[in-house]
């Protein structure tokens, strides 16, 4: 498995949640999550990056290729 933000266990889906008139609608959106500073309290929206090729000093493989396959 070749380290990357999509195989990085960081890497989460970006989903938007609207609620109003009296009901909900769901969408993704661009780009994704890296939890990366989650200890600080900080989600970075990331955009625009190369997820196959970028990597950073905070990578972690996923628990298992399942995950990467899931998404």
């Amino acid at each position: 498995m070749e380290e990357s933000c999509v195989t990085c266990k960081r890497r989460y889906k970006l989903h938007k949640s609207v609620y109003s008139h009296n009901g909900c609608e769901h969408s993704e959106m661009e780009g994704f999550i890296c939890m990366c500073f989650a200890n600080e309290g900080i989600a970075e929206w990331m955009t625009g990056a190369v997820e196959e090729y970028g990597i950073c000093e905070a990578y972690q493989p996923k628990e298992s290729m399942k995950e990467t396959q899931d998404e």
